[in-house]
């Protein structure tokens, strides 16, 4: 969802631009579990934006509690999984 608030469609980065995200990597720290039917909300913010990389941070809450906290890096590459410099637009979106 962070990419549509940042008016950027993965879908069409994939089909105009013939790029797309993929997760590079991803540390995660379980603080508490969530259970089944339990209202959570996500937070994302971005934490640094490079060449062709994303990183982000994540909390995922129950009312005021901390659940999960984790940090991801994203990479833009090409269709055929090559890592790319980030499109200028998506590169503004996020700064």
């Amino acid at each position: 969802m962070l990419l549509y608030h940042k008016g950027v469609s993965h879908a069409q980065l994939i089909e105009k631009e013939k790029l797309m995200f993929v997760v590079k990597s991803c540390d995660v720290d379980y603080k508490k579990p969530a259970r089944f039917e339990d209202e959570l909300k996500i937070y994302t913010s971005i934490e640094e934006v490079c060449g062709a990389s994303l990183k982000l941070k994540q909390l995922v809450v129950r009312g005021t509690e901390l659940l999960v906290q984790a940090s991801i890096s994203l990479v833009c590459v090409t269709l055929e999984g090559k890592p790319t410099r980030l499109p200028s637009f998506v590169a503004i979106a996020f700064r």
